[in-house]
């Protein structure tokens, strides 16, 4: 609830992640519905019972289906979680630069047993994003569906659609554990320093410039919540997190590979931590 919280506080403000170019690019509408199943080895609420039967993933089926609130529902069984989960670990090894660690995938051996399917569906108004997310709560409370240990919403990413070819990324504050702190132990970048550096991404030739501010990114950081995890409580963090662990960032899409001279602009500019 709390990331659609901070998310529909961003659209209904009026404020795209920046909060100044909501009426050149606003937030995308709508969002997703996510039905967990349950696995035979489901160590969760609601699944005392075990694998969810065909009968119960129809009558979760019949259900979606009937809310008018959601469309393209899909179903991805058991099965094919389990050849999409052993398809990643054989990319993963093929990789150049593997995208997962290689030890702790070293005893990865998933078996069906560990999966219990998942129901998808598109939520086509962000205006339903809140009553759906109450009507099918997510763990450790069920939506009601027996063989369902639970269900999440996510709006629509900000980002979809927008590639992302350069990324500025701003100083942030002095706070404890901040990976944000510029050298020399200087604040966070000041007003000025963010406009001159907008001013210069906003010059390039066919660039479009998506400003992040500090608490999308916390949105962003803290998303992977219980209701994320598969439904396993996760452990307390050694210390709360808070937008001053964040920084301001630009992304931009450009219509080619950006100058390196640019780049070695960028990064002299005061209040830039770095770019990539």
């Amino acid at each position: 609830m709390l990331r659609l919280l901070i998310t529909l506080a961003l659209v209904y403000g009026g404020a795209s992640a920046a909060g100044g170019v909501a009426a050149k690019d606003p937030w995308p509408e709508g969002g997703r519905l996510a039905v967990y199943m349950c696995a035979e080895d489901a160590m969760v609420n609601g699944c005392d019972a075990g694998a969810a039967t065909p009968e119960m993933v129809q009558a979760v089926r019949r259900t979606l289906e009937a809310d008018p609130r959601l469309s393209d529902l899909t179903y991805t069984s058991p099965e094919a979680m389990l050849a999409d989960s052993k398809k990643l670990r054989e990319d993963n090894r093929s990789n150049v630069t593997p995208l997962f660690d290689a030890e702790e995938l070293a005893d990865f051996e998933p078996e069906l047993s560990e999966f219990g399917g998942m129901f998808n569906a598109v939520i086509a108004r962000t205006a339903d994003l809140v009553a759906v997310d109450a009507d099918y709560p997510g763990y450790p409370r069920t939506p009601g569906f027996p063989g369902s240990w639970g269900a999440s919403v996510t709006p629509r990413p900000y980002w979809e659609g927008k590639g992302g070819d350069l990324f500025v990324m701003m100083c942030g504050e002095r706070a404890k554990w901040s990976a944000r702190t510029c050298a020399g132990g200087r604040g966070a970048a000041t007003p000025a320093e963010m406009r001159a550096v907008e001013e210069v991404l906003r010059g390039l030739d066919g660039g479009v410039v998506y400003p992040v501010s500090r608490a999308f990114s916390l949105w962003e950081a803290t998303e992977g919540d219980v209701r994320e995890s598969l439904g396993k409580p996760l452990d307390p963090p050694d210390f709360e997190v808070t937008e001053a662990h964040h920084s301001e960032m630009f992304m931009v899409d450009l219509p080619a590979a950006p100058d390196p001279a640019l780049l070695d602009r960028l990064i002299r500019m005061p209040g830039v931590l770095w770019v990539q």
